[in-house]
């Protein structure tokens, strides 16, 4: 019957042809999830870059250095300050404009 039962040759180092553990179905594994970790690593340093290129943008339309803005967020205080600071920002800056349509 050409086999009958037989589960087939022994799996791992059982195996007489074993050699090193590279190929095994664990270590293919391990690579795939270890690539995908990469994948989505990459994936999500390049959104960040986008975010803290549009924080930069933004703390730039608002007139100030980005680092105090950035200071103003980090700190530990529920957003207190930054919303404070943004508000007192806003308002300057419309003043300005109401100014210059004004004259």
């Amino acid at each position: 019957m050409h086999g009958g039962k037989s589960t087939g040759a022994p799996t791992g180092k059982a195996n007489g042809n074993y050699k090193h553990g590279r190929r095994t179905i664990e270590r293919i594994e391990e690579r795939r999830e270890f690539k995908a970790l990469i994948r989505d690593a990459r994936r999500i340093t390049k959104q960040n870059n986008g975010y803290f290129r549009q924080f930069k943008k933004d703390a730039r339309d608002l007139g100030i250095k980005w680092q105090k803005l950035w200071d103003l967020c980090i700190e530990d205080d529920g957003g207190a300050a930054l919303v404070e600071f943004i508000a007192k920002r806003i308002q300057k800056i419309q003043s300005k404009q109401q100014k210059t349509a004004h004259q």
